[in-house]
């Protein structure tokens, strides 16, 4: 491809040569002279504030800035053609580029047809400029030879990977990973002036109309061109742009795609109304079976987009895990029926959604929090149910389980808001708006250090400012691995909290030995000596078998004194003298005591039961000397939760010291208490870690009933910690359904 530049295009055209042209097109002698007396004997003088040039008359060009100029230099190069079938020439104004297809190394027909476009421009005064002129070769064969540089009245012509024609960079490899980055750095530079516009405190109206005309027009100039053949990261990094601008402007914004397939959309309804069929095959086939889906089920979405602009608002769009969200949708007619959408994509890749069906209020209006789901993965009102119902997509991998592996990125929801009570087949679907909003494990300031220090795996997340704080030493459950989200979300609230792998550490995997009792106690005097950490007021937080760690250390330890200690879907029943190695062991010597439902579901909760009277199989939660808090889910199927929470309540009465007990018991909750608006999930694939067997688990719980469970308990644990640890606290509110 040869794009060529001409150099004063417009001002080299000879109005005598035009308009001869011009008759041997049937244009009339009347409109002829005309066009002769309008470009011929034209004064032209330069005014500068009070001062102007002497005039000159002009009698060659057409004006700059008329709107018949374009037109009349079209007609002037309409005899500028092509000779041979090989070649194009494409002509919009002064912009003109040569295409020739290359066939067995033949370039006569190519390199003639240059040669005959510069006599062409020399019969007509028309000059080349060799030093803009350049040349884009797109190569398709294996092997590829020397393609010598073209000539034009004796220079070379440039040739380049990419060149920007008619506002779009084409490239040599056919991608459109210049063009998007060249789109995304303008659109960048136009943020400036955004953030600029909200500091002086203009509203949100103003900040959108802005973005809409200096930001959202360059990031979708000519989209339906480039945007269908972009690759996953160019499309992730233009809408990286609008999220940003999204929360500068502190309102929702059209994702791109939605724009790229709206005006798909628009313009192939207008190519089917076209006579002239051969203009539809331009258009992707994924339009046509858009356009080609029955007329009821795109005619509330087509009466939607031509009578209403249907708005979507979700405040805060960005923010922590466990903070609510605002879901509005406005400017609907009343009565409106919607399906409001939920979508994520885990770290891992797999696929999550929700959704509700609504009605518009009189208004035409509809707030999550306070109107009532007709429908869907969950109904009634509930304000986050489309993060908490969130299941994986149709047709995935069976047993997932939504989990963040890396807390320094956000969990990002794409919510969307479709026409009519939809319940399958989104990804075909086009929503009417759609807004990206993004939940933090962990907020700006917030340090993330692994610790690998005397043989250690964790990391440790330390609240932002100079400290010291309270510290908390977090321990996951037997699946083993290294789980920060916890510790992270702990930290955003203002504490120093390391996540640590006790069961397959790396000292573990090196030497194939589990560690003992002494490498939790290694990680509490790490975290006691840290000089941003207070030392006298830490506490350790443990789930499922971290449950079996936390109360041993803080019975039996006497290198650690915990502050507190908080225990989530545990128990207290475990050889006391054992080593981690030998309670593992202990547990399967009761394998045979595990059953399965009819879906074939292990449920491990017999394991430990009946409750031993032996006090050598339990810890003494008697000689307790600090706050406990247990945390029980009472349709637990993984560990007798509820039955050891009322024999240490027994054991505590009878020792005296029931006083520091505080019991959280939920009904028809799960194992799986986790912070506030995580998907429930009643079953997942587990892999043990000591045998790394993998089966299906059944954790337990109702869906409503858990994610409630998860929002209070999360809010009584941090209420909790923060008595016992910091100072002068209110004091921790035990009730609703605790016992």
């Amino acid at each position: 491809m040869l794009f060529i530049d001409f150099s004063s295009a417009f001002n080299t055209v000879i109005p005598s040569k035009l308009i001869t042209k011009l008759r041997d097109l049937g244009i009339s002698t009347s409109i002829c002279n005309w066009l002769l007396d309008f470009l011929t004997n034209r004064p032209q003088h330069v005014r500068l504030d009070h001062h102007c040039s002497p005039t000159l008359t002009v009698n060659t060009g057409v004006p700059q800035g008329c709107v018949m100029s374009p037109f009349l230099y079209s007609l002037f190069t309409h005899d500028c053609r092509a000779l041979h079938g090989s070649n194009t020439i494409i002509k919009f104004a002064d912009d003109t580029t040569v295409i020739g297809l290359i066939k067995d190394n033949n370039e006569s027909a190519y390199r003639e047809e240059v040669d005959r476009l510069s006599t062409w421009c020399h019969n007509n005064n028309l000059l080349l400029n060799t030093n803009k002129t350049k040349e884009l070769v797109l190569d398709f064969r294996r092997k590829t030879d020397i393609h010598p540089p073209i000539h034009i009245n004796g220079a070379a012509v440039e040739r380049v990977s990419s060149f920007k024609f008619l506002g779009i960079h084409l490239s040599q490899d056919l991608t459109w990973t210049t063009n998007c980055s060249s789109l995304v750095k303008k659109a960048h530079q136009r943020l400036f002036f955004l953030r600029t516009l909200k500091k002086h405190h203009l509203s949100s109206d103003i900040l959108v109309n802005f973005y809409r005309c200096t930001i959202e027009s360059i990031l979708t100039s000519c989209i339906m061109v480039w945007y269908g053949n972009c690759s996953a990261s160019d499309r992730k990094a233009l809408q990286k742009v609008v999220k940003t601008a999204q929360r500068i402007a502190g309102a929702s914004l059209p994702a791109i795609e939605d724009i790229y397939r709206r005006r798909c959309h628009r313009r192939a309804k207008k190519v089917t109304k076209d006579s002239c069929p051969s203009k539809w095959t331009v258009y992707p086939h994924a339009l046509w079976e858009a356009l080609q889906e029955p007329p009821d089920k795109n005619h509330q979405l087509r009466m939607d987009r031509q009578k209403f602009c249907v708005s979507l608002t979700v405040k805060p769009s960005r923010g922590l895990i466990d903070e609510k969200l605002v879901v509005i949708v406005q400017n609907c007619p009343p009565g409106f029926q919607m399906t409001i959408y939920a979508h994520h994509k885990s770290d891992d890749g797999h696929s999550y959604e929700a959704f509700a069906h609504y009605s518009a209020s009189t208004s035409g209006s509809v707030n999550v929090s306070e109107d009532t789901s007709l429908g869907g993965t969950y109904s009634g009102v509930h304000q986050m149910g489309l993060f908490w119902s969130l299941r994986p997509v149709p047709g995935s991998k069976p047993g997932l389980r939504l989990r963040k592996s890396n807390v320094l990125t956000p969990m990002e929801v794409t919510i969307s808001v479709y026409a009519g009570y939809q319940t399958e087949g989104f990804v075909d679907l086009i929503p009417l708006v759609s807004v990206e909003v993004e939940r933090w494990y962990i907020t700006p300031g917030v340090r993330r250090i692994p610790v690998t220090e005397d043989g250690l795996t964790g990391t440790l997340f330390l609240p932002s400012g100079p400290g010291p704080f309270p510290g908390v030493l977090d321990l996951w459950g037997g699946g083993g691995k290294l789980v920060e989200y916890r510790a992270a979300l702990l930290a955003s609230h203002g504490f120093a909290a390391i996540a640590l792998d006790y069961m397959m550490p790396k000292i573990t995997m090196e030497t194939g030995k589990m560690v003992g009792i002494d490498y939790l106690e290694t990680a509490y005097s790490f975290l006691q000596k840290h000089p941003q950490v207070l030392s006298s007021r830490i506490a350790i937080l443990g789930l499922s078998f971290g449950t079996s760690m936390t109360l041993k250390i803080a019975v039996y330890s006497k290198v650690l004194k915990p502050r507190c200690a908080v225990c989530i879907s545990g128990s207290h029943v475990q050889p006391v003298d054992g080593s981690i190695q030998e309670i593992l062991e202990y547990f399967q010597q009761n394998e045979h005591k595990t059953r399965f439902n009819e879906e074939n579901q292990v449920i491990f909760r017999d394991l430990l039961l009946p409750i031993p009277t032996d006090p050598k199989l339990k810890v003494d939660v008697g000689q307790l000397q600090i706050p406990l808090l247990l945390v029980v889910g009472e349709d637990d199927q993984n560990w007798p939760a509820e039955e050891s929470a009322m024999d240490m309540k027994e054991m505590m009465e009878r020792a005296g010291n029931s006083h520091l007990l505080t019991i959280l018991s939920y009904p028809n909750t799960g194992h799986l208490i986790e912070p506030p608006y995580t998907p429930h999930f009643r079953s997942t694939a587990f892999k043990t870690a000591i045998t790394q067997q993998k089966t299906f688990a059944l954790w337990g719980g109702e869906m409503v009933a858990h994610s409630w469970a998860q929002e209070d308990s999360w809010r009584k644990v941090l209420d909790f910690l923060r008595q016992n640890l910091y100072v002068n606290t209110a004091s921790f509110s035990n009730h609703g359904n605790s016992k």
